[in-house]
């Protein structure tokens, strides 16, 4: 049977920062597993293919009642996100699709699951288009742009629907895959994606829905514009062809406004507009896309514009490629640099020096393959502005994010009420807080720091009350502020945490302040690699889910399971989150070879076990194995255990992605990166050396009847000097 291919990239941040330790799982309808796969930040949050069956290409070059394409369902999990469930992902035979998975942080509950169902493809729809064209009465712009984003509403105009804003490119991929056929030829393919650059432009150009007052540009009724899917996947095809024409409409000769492209399916549904699929037909014959065009709007001619808002600069005019030199390389290398700092696997360009060499295309190549481009090391015009919006991106929420020094967003503190008409840095540092965390989700609404509450922030405070099921007056009380911060701090302080030294005495349940929240924050960061240690909310209380986290934390590295922070287990925690942050705990190269289970045996089988004997000096729970080459009960346990620790779905076999794990962490202990057992007391002496002196031993202390270090019980762990030394009290 034909198949097709899918893919899933999984990032945050308006789609600048990959997640790591994702894990993919998709099935098909009827829930019969396909597999699963896992991301990492070192292949850039990008999983790998699933090849899945599909029925013939032929069923998608004409109408007719037999579906041309196969669906499966996917669920995506990531620590620290809200999960996914996709249904009716739709694949073609011979199509590569890549499915982006934009992942929210979670709110206040730890359980929900955000479902979307993509539904039938757009071409099966028999809804008559009622789209009300411009009269030339609308707000008119002064000229022609590509937004960098854009504001859907996910229904009618007048539907209770949510907004959600999304990069333009992505929006016109999205409209082209759910409302045609990737399988169609080029010619058909561009013509129909030209009509929805032009619609949307034109929606844009007129100021359509703000000039009635509506809070987004465009909607996703096909009744009233064009079919915009969210979370649905987008075909490779059709995602090059976007890239290379995105800024490209239509217009009639002498006129500066995109022309409002009318049209619809032509099969179940006519309007006296473009028919898609006649595109394909008239295609089929050898017309040209322009040809097309002209063939159902007559006298009509493409035109192009290099303003695109927020982008700082635009294409040169030529591509770029080995041998170029001048200003324009200079501003691809910097831009490179920066971006590889949330994509690794870009490699770094060591002389930003505007000749376009060896590392340049290097790095134009891994950024290509990261992005989905044709991966030629040539920055063309679709390579240069894809560059350019990911700098932006990661380059604004780095800001947000303090980049460099933020001190007049340092106060979390409730400044009092803010409300509508409101003025003042106050309303400035609310503005802050909710631009930053609508970056990371994209049905927040976004809001100009301007310190002026008016109807725009006004709308982001409803947007944020609403999604995190807070009273919806669009007034900021100390439970929405509260909540604000919350929300922004989960989502802004995973890798900006100071490692601050032992406070003097121990934290423990009860204790309240800094020094708590402190802990909590470091708990929390070390999850996403050690799952087993429960997630506590960050209130700065000490209380009941503090303790069993730090208790979870101690025993898998073997401290004294009494949920005490003392001084061996916070600078324990230190330098876990040290690792963590630090990403030597990241998977490298997967280790490649069988699949290693109960009853196998041989070399590989001895590499894995002293791999796990290795990491055991890490990991308490561990057993102790014999080396042997046989993988008995004894090593299917610690294989199981390990997985346990470390989030892998535990089943006691080491396929790719175990023995993959298993290799990273042995690595990281044989680098020091990993705090081991045989170092406890050296953590401790290396995090306040003077301490080691200031011990002083129980029988020291005068106790009655205590008075000598024979009059304590043979049992007791402190009748050692070192014992007593390493307590963690």
């Amino acid at each position: 049977m034909p198949q097709g291919s899918l893919f899933f990239t999984v990032r945050s941040a308006s789609s600048a920062f990959p997640v790591g330790n994702a894990r993919v799982e998709v099935f098909t309808p009827a829930g019969e597993s396909l597999g699963e796969a896992e991301t990492s930040t070192a292949t850039s949050g990008v999983s790998r293919e699933f090849l899945i069956d599909a029925p013939a290409r032929s069923l998608s070059l004409a109408p007719g009642e037999a579906l041309p394409y196969s669906t499966v369902d996917a669920r995506i999990t990531a620590e620290g996100f809200y999960s996914f469930f996709i249904r009716g992902i739709q694949i073609f035979a011979g199509e590569t699709s890549r499915l982006p998975v934009e992942m929210i942080p979670r709110g206040q509950s730890l359980d929900d699951v955000i479902e979307y169902d993509i539904g039938p493809h757009g071409l099966r729809s028999d809804v008559a288009p009622e789209r009300e064209a411009p009269t030339g009465t609308e707000r008119v712009l002064t000229g022609v742009f590509i937004p960098e984003r854009i504001t859907v509403h996910l229904g009618a105009p007048n539907s209770a629907a949510s907004n959600v804003t999304v990069n333009f490119v992505d929006y016109i991929k999205n409209v082209a895959s759910s409302e045609i056929y990737p399988t169609w030829p080029a010619a058909s393919l561009r013509a129909n994606i030209l009509c929805q650059i032009s619609l949307a432009l034109n929606r844009i150009f007129t100021e359509w829905y703000p000039s009635r007052g509506y809070n987004f540009n465009i909607t996703n009724s096909t009744a009233y514009d064009q079919y915009y899917v969210y979370g649905r996947n987008i075909y490779e095809s059709i995602e090059r062809i976007v890239d290379e024409i995105f800024n490209e409409y239509i217009r009639r000769p002498g006129r500066i406004d995109p022309y409002f492209a009318e049209y619809c399916n032509g099969s179940t549904v006519t309007c006296a507009g473009l028919s898609q699929w006649g595109t394909v037909s008239l295609a089929q014959e050898g017309l040209s896309p322009l040809e097309i065009l002209q063939f159902y709007y007559g006298n009509v001619e493409l035109a192009s514009t290099d303003q695109i808002r927020s982008i700082p600069e635009s294409y040169p005019g030529s591509p770029l490629r080995v041998g170029s030199s001048g200003q324009a390389v200079r501003t691809i290398q910097q831009q490179l640099n920066r971006i590889r700092v949330n994509y690794p696997a870009i490699p770094a360009i060591t002389r930003v020096d505007g000749v376009f060499g060896a590392e340049t295309r290097a790095a134009v190549l891994a950024f290509q393959r990261i992005f989905d481009l044709t991966a030629d090391g040539v920055v063309g015009k679709s390579t240069w502005y894809r560059i350019s919006y990911i700098y932006v991106a990661v380059k604004k929420l780095a800001e947000l994010n303090s980049e460099g020094e933020r001190p007049q967003y340092d106060d979390t503190s409730f400044p009092g009420i803010l409300s509508f008409g409101d003025t003042g840095t106050a309303v400035q540092t609310l503005q802050f807080y909710l631009k930053t965390v609508a970056a990371f989700n994209p049905f927040l609404r976004d809001v100009a720091v301007d310190g002026r509450f008016g109807n725009s922030t006004q709308n982001a405070v409803r947007a944020f009350q609403e999604y995190y099921g807070l009273f919806v007056d669009g007034v900021v009380g100390e439970n929405t502020w509260n909540r604000i911060i919350a929300v922004y701090l989960d989502v802004t302080e995973g890798g900006t945490i100071t490692i601050r030294p032992y406070p003097g005495s121990p934290v423990r349940r009860g204790s309240s302040g800094e020094d708590v929240l402190y802990v909590q924050r470091l708990l929390n960061r070390v999850r996403p690699v050690f799952p087993t240690v429960p997630r506590v909310e960050e209130d700065s209380v000490f209380g009941t889910v503090t303790r069993n986290s730090v208790r979870e934390f101690q025993r898998i590295f073997g401290l004294d399971t009494d949920g005490i922070v003392g001084r061996q287990t916070w600078t324990a925690l230190g330098r876990v989150f040290g690792s963590v942050a630090s990403d030597c705990l990241e998977d490298g190269s997967a280790v490649t070879g069988r699949v290693l289970r109960y009853g196998s045996s041989g070399a590989d089988v001895l590499a894995l076990q002293n791999s796990l004997n290795t990491v055991r000096r890490a990991l308490a729970p561990l057993p102790r194995l014999v080396a042997d080459g046989d993988f008995g009960r004894a090593t299917e346990n610690a294989v199981t255990v390990f997985q346990r620790l470390t989030g892998l779905a535990a089943d006691g076999i080491a396929g790719r992605n175990t023995r993959t794990r298993i290799a990273t962490f042995r690595r990281a202990v044989e680098n020091g990166c990993l705090p081991t057992l045989t170092g406890r007391a050296e953590i401790s002496a290396a995090a306040e050396p003077e301490a080691r002196e200031a011990v002083v031993m129980p029988w020291e202390r005068g106790a009655p009847g205590r008075e000598s270090r024979s009059d304590w019980p043979e049992d007791c762990p402190w009748r050692d000097a070192e014992a007593w030394a390493k307590r963690d009290r």
